[in-house]
């Protein structure tokens, strides 16, 4: 079995503190503490992992939310990543919630997009990208928060 587990210190909504993903060849599954509570990520990916079956050396790709998005909860994501990936064979992936916007947003299409997220207290993080085949290739506007 090929488990990809995929960890963000938020949502792209903004509403709850942690997520996770988890992908095997039978589907994805997802979790998030729910709105309104602290949160703990340990808990929430082992949770997920004891539903699916699926023990910690199983893991075999990490993929890790590295923002725009609240400060503290990436960096306990981030920090979280680099304690699971010393301790087994895992590879590691830093993603940009823009990016993945982008890529989504345009289908395997070329072009440019930019994606917005809320910032809170009446900003957003946006930035440009250009993508060739639903890929970025250039970020033509870097993350900014704008009023």
């Amino acid at each position: 079995m090929t488990a990809t587990l995929a960890i963000s210190g938020s949502n792209l909504c903004g509403e709850a503190p942690f997520s996770a993903a988890l992908r095997l060849d039978a589907g994805t599954f997802v979790a998030n503490v729910p709105a309104g509570e602290r949160g703990d990520l340990t808990q929430l990916c082992k949770d997920l992992c004891d539903a699916n079956g699926v023990a910690p050396d199983g893991l075999r790709r990490l993929v890790v939310d590295v923002g725009p998005g609240s400060y503290t909860g990436l960096r306990v994501a981030v920090t979280f990543a680099r304690f699971l990936q010393q301790f087994g064979a895992l590879e590691v992936e830093a993603v940009d919630s823009l990016a993945v916007l982008a890529q989504h947003a345009m289908a395997g299409r070329d072009g440019r997009v930019r994606s917005l997220l809320d910032a809170r207290r009446g900003r957003l993080h946006t930035a440009v990208h250009g993508l060739r085949g639903g890929v970025v290739v250039e970020v033509e506007a870097p993350n900014a928060a704008a009023v």
